[in-house]
């Protein structure tokens, strides 16, 4: 494969800095603490934009922590999910590590469970099957790729947006239980006293731990309260490998039939316990797709903006995908709609034939299969024969957003290695990992404004330079 072709994804443009954290954010306040690190709001200095920071000082590890720490970012790093928080950078500092990630400003399931409890108020069940189904999606896309979240709970369940959980997006959060599992059973015990599953306690188990964990966030959901309750650790314990519970009637007298149906489905041993797969098709959870109507505009700018991405190469594809990962959930919120129409199955990736299917509908007429193959091959950067979230949203996003000079502002600041104010070639080369044959087009604009092809520039001239670009590719 010519360099020029290289594969590429989202995880490429996590980017793994030895430097301030400073030099890009400014520290709002903290937002939390956990028991080796504490959480900040940071502001992006470019954008504006709200990002969450997870410190953790480095006295702090242990050698198992330090493992297990490095098992959540390889998690998060490779993760492209529009459930699951998204990570962006890793700042390392001879006494810290600085996680930045997507800030969930809406807070965690835990608070909306308090408030219902305290306003005495059920939740809406047709409410609850999204969220639900949200969270079952990242576990199926996580399950798919081997890996065992294991401290599912309503803690780890945050929300884009202040405000009711209606038109809300849930994210899965904190993978520092998280274990790639390989297909193999698991020995270890760990994870939270309410929501840990009888086998995980006897230390022999699968991945389907997080399917009850996940049944015992839906009953007490729906019940208000949680179904293996004791007067302390050790009880709930007793009470969970027992695996008794009750459905009290004052508390599920308003409950639906499939609704029990489901959390009983979950809430049993492991060889009858329902998997990811038949949870997502369980009828409380599916629903039929609903793909957006009567909205010309987006449907235009689909194909509009489909057609100019198939024309870039790896180095626009790049910049605009580095872009694309660190836009919020109300810049691409239409644009996340409709890949989730297009999910059919809702593991978080798409297939060629659901590509297909979803372009027949937009274009409102048959298409061949080979043009969708030549589609699909250039939007698949990084050649896992599937489109993949960053992948889509990278493809349909407008010029309005990349060409945004806040944006672009961002990626110049990172380019730029030195802290100069320039950027040059190689810094282009080392930050997006590129050789000389993906930057054809630079190397030929930059003559065009009178420079050489291994000077500085400002972000003036880049800017300029990804205008050029741009420019260049509408008009072929």
């Amino acid at each position: 494969m010519s360099e020029c072709n290289k594969a590429f994804g989202k995880e490429d443009l996590v980017l793994q800095l030895k430097t301030t954290l400073l030099d890009f954010y400014e520290v709002d306040f903290q937002i939390g603490q956990g028991a080796y690190s504490k959480v900040y709001q940071v502001r992006q200095k470019s954008t504006g934009e709200i990002r969450a920071c997870k410190y953790i000082a480095k006295e702090n590890f242990t050698k198992e922590s330090l493992s297990k720490f490095e098992i959540e970012c390889k998690i998060l790093k490779e993760s492209d999910h529009p459930y699951i928080v998204k990570l962006f950078e890793v700042f390392e500092t001879k006494k810290a590590f600085y996680l930045i990630m997507e800030n969930c400003k809406g807070g965690s399931l835990s608070i909306k469970i308090d408030e219902r409890i305290n306003h005495q108020t059920p939740f809406d069940e047709k409410i609850l099957s999204e969220i639900i189904r949200q969270i079952a999606s990242a576990i199926k896309y996580i399950h798919d790729k081997n890996i065992c979240h294991r401290d599912l709970k309503p803690d780890n369940i945050c929300f884009t947006n202040i405000g009711s959980m209606e038109n809300n997006t849930a994210k899965l959060i904190d993978f520092g239980l998280g274990k790639m599992t390989n297909k193999q059973k698991i020995n270890s015990s760990v994870g939270s006293p309410l929501f840990v599953a009888p086998e995980v306690l006897l230390g022999n188990y699968t991945e389907k731990c997080d399917i009850w964990s996940l049944g015992v966030i839906l009953f007490f959901l729906i019940g208000g309260y949680p179904p293996f309750l004791g007067d302390d650790d050790a009880e709930t314990k007793v009470k969970i490998l027992k695996m008794k519970y009750e459905f009290k009637p004052d508390k599920f007298k308003n409950a639906s039939e499939d609704v029990i149906d489901l959390i009983k489905h979950c809430l049993v041993k492991e060889e009858d316990r329902f998997n990811i797969d038949q949870i997502l098709e369980h009828r409380w959870i599916k629903r039929d797709k609903i793909f957006p109507i009567n909205e010309k505009n987006i449907y235009n700018e689909f194909e509009t903006n489909l057609k100019l991405y198939q024309k870039m190469d790896n180095f626009e594809k790049k910049i605009i995908m580095f872009i694309a990962m660190r836009l919020n959930e109300d810049e691409i919120k239409k644009l996340e709609n409709l890949f989730r129409a297009l999910d059919l199955n809702d593991n978080g990736t798409l297939s060629k034939e659901e590509l297909m299917a979803g372009i027949k509908k937009i274009k409102e007429k048959d298409i061949s299969e080979e043009v969708i193959s030549k589609i699909f091959q250039k939007l698949d950067t990084n050649e896992n024969d599937k489109l993949d979230y960053t992948e889509f949203i990278s493809s349909i996003i407008g010029q309005d957003i990349y060409l945004n000079k806040n944006r672009l502002k961002e990626v110049f600041e990172h380019l730029d290695e030195n802290k100069n104010g320039k950027i040059s070639k190689i810094n282009i080369k080392n930050v997006l990992h590129l050789e000389d044959d993906s930057l054809t087009k630079f190397d030929y604009l930059m003559e065009q404004i009178g420079k050489g092809k291994n000077d500085d520039i400002n972000f003036d001239e880049f800017f300029k330079i990804i205008c050029k670009i741009i420019s260049d590719n509408i008009k072929k």
